[in-house]
């Protein structure tokens, strides 16, 4: 890769960080299994001797091989945890992140390209190489490369969606994988909404009610009658 810039070397050097940090967790997930299968075993024993002496079994055969066998299988996974070197490994990776990280944030923060970030980003590719085997490598380099790629077409799905929404373009909620890279389009009508019915008509008024005119009573009347 041709370094002309500050950018360059942080774009270079971010999967080979990731790699590290990928080797250094599978790495601490395979001793953590072998562990618990040698803790496990060991409980095993232990169960055993105690039935043997509960059930009085001392004179039978298996129960006196099954301890020993027991025994051989946590001495094995043992020895081939100490001669694999998990614990050293692990934490020479560490080391080479945390100076990795160091050197990507003095770069991160230099103006222009110098000769000490040169020399500092040869000394980067060092650690990487010192930390892991050319196969390791390899194989979490394509991994770190493709997850940054994820991470990115999400980051720019994320703006993409952002600028949409404040052009007014989107009005309802959308998932990530609905929005798609490229030019904005206008927002579609969604297929799940139907055709709204034609408005009903009004509901008749009732009648006026009929209310008849009041009349006063007849004061000529009340009079002959008296």
């Amino acid at each position: 890769m041709q370094i002309n810039s500050c950018q360059d070397i942080e774009t270079d050097l971010k999967p080979k960080n990731d790699l590290l940090k990928i080797c250094a967790s599978r790495i601490k997930a395979e001793e953590s299994r072998y562990g618990f299968i040698i803790m496990a075993t060991s409980l095993l024993i232990s169960g055993v001797e105690s039935a043997k002496l509960q059930l009085g079994l001392s004179n039978n055969k298996f129960m006196k091989l099954a301890p020993v066998v027991l025994g051989l299988v946590v001495g094995a996974l043992s020895s081939f945890v100490k001669f694999k070197g998990y614990t050293q490994r692990l934490e020479t990776i560490l080391n080479g992140t945390n100076e990795l990280n160091i050197i990507v944030t003095k770069i991160r923060d230099a103006d222009h390209l110098t000769k000490e970030i040169l020399s500092e980003y040869h000394r980067a590719l060092e650690i990487i190489e010192s930390c892991v085997t050319p196969t390791e490598r390899a194989e979490y380099l394509k991994l770190s490369t493709k997850n940054l790629v994820s991470v990115t077409k999400a980051q720019l799905k994320y703006m993409h969606a952002l600028d949409a929404l404040n052009a007014g373009k989107i009005e309802e909620m959308t998932s990530s994988d609905d929005i798609e890279l490229g030019p904005p389009t206008p927002a579609q009508p969604s297929k799940s909404v139907r055709a709204s019915s034609p408005p009903l008509p009004p509901a008749p008024r009732p009648p006026p009610l009929a209310i008849p005119a009041y009349s006063p009573p007849n004061e000529g009347k009340a009079e002959d009658s008296d």
